[in-house]
């Protein structure tokens, strides 16, 4: 039987379903069992009754991968809705348990065993939520401008110069040669305005900044746009340009080609149409954490 995912759960009420993935909790009852799985989905509650598997549960480990064939039922109190039984459940690897609870809402633990558990500790909706966050805004950076008839380009990380005055660069030793992790993708972005009119880049930066914040980032993903053929920025998309108005600080200046670039913040806020697409992106990433993060605690 080919396995399915906890969210696909609510659709398969009355038949037998096998779903596999991490044990995120066991609560061991007098008389009956309750195995909380998580897997990309979300949590799925599987309800163990018979007394030798239930004895199985309770000797587990969380974090353990297991595999679990049943017949999904409908119930309200239950993740999504819907919860697993008659189940039959086979390990498919033991986890030593970590030093923390990832069914709490919020993870206790110091951060030197936070760092030492990456593996493990990133797994908790709040830690996954970062990810999803940033992956949903760079989707919908991606999507506006790509509707918008930009084209995304992929620029060199090493280079022969500085790009930007004024900013210190990692010097890396190139076959002998100096070369530098680039600050911007300014100079290519300028360049390829010539060739496609509208571009967009997402893709690391380096700044050797000495620095005392916790925000200042000596490495960061930045989200950049560049475009030719405009007199000012409410060109190119009115409703971007509204929605720029209401939303965020703006970079721009004029390149050497003429053409104008925005450059979207990591501390926040954008200009432009990449303003616009990071806030559709955010949303998007919002909906998503909805539907993974707040049944952590099940």
């Amino acid at each position: 039987m080919q396995r399915i995912l906890s969210s696909a759960l609510p659709a398969q009420v009355g038949e037998k379903v096998t779903i596999a993935g991490w044990i995120h909790r066991r609560r061991i009852l007098k008389s009956v069992a309750f195995l909380i799985v998580r897997d990309a989905g979300g949590l799925a509650q599987v309800v163990i009754t018979s007394p030798t598997l239930r004895a199985e549960i309770e000797a587990m480990t969380e974090e353990s991968v297991v595999e679990v064939d049943g017949i999904v039922v409908a119930n309200e109190t239950a993740p999504a809705g819907v919860e697993v039984t008659e189940a039959t459940v086979r390990v498919l690897s033991v986890a030593e348990p970590p030093p923390f609870d990832l069914y709490r809402p919020s993870l206790t633990a110091s951060l030197p065993t936070l760092l030492d558990h990456a593996a493990v500790s990133l797994r908790h909706p709040l830690r996954q939520a970062v990810f999803r966050m940033s992956a949903a805004a760079v989707g919908g950076f991606r999507a506006t401008l790509d509707e918008a008839g930009y084209v995304e380009v992929h620029t060199p990380k090493i280079v022969g110069s500085a790009t930007e005055s004024g900013a210190n660069v990692f010097a890396v030793d190139y076959f002998g040669r100096p070369a530098f992790l680039a600050q911007s993708p300014q100079f290519y972005k300028q360049t390829l305005v010539g060739v496609f009119e509208k571009v967009y880049e997402v893709g690391p930066v380096f700044r050797a900044e000495p620095h005392d914040t916790v925000r200042h980032l000596a490495e960061y993903t930045s989200l950049d746009v560049e475009l030719g053929f405009v007199h000012d920025h409410r060109e190119g998309d009115g409703r971007a340009a509204r929605r720029d108005r209401r939303h965020g600080r703006r970079d721009r200046g004029t390149g050497a080609d003429g053409g104008r670039h925005v450059a979207a913040h990591p501390a926040g806020g954008a200009g432009g149409d990449s303003g616009a697409a990071l806030q559709r992106g955010v949303a998007a990433g919002r909906r998503a954490i909805r539907r993974t993060g707040p049944r952590a605690g099940a």
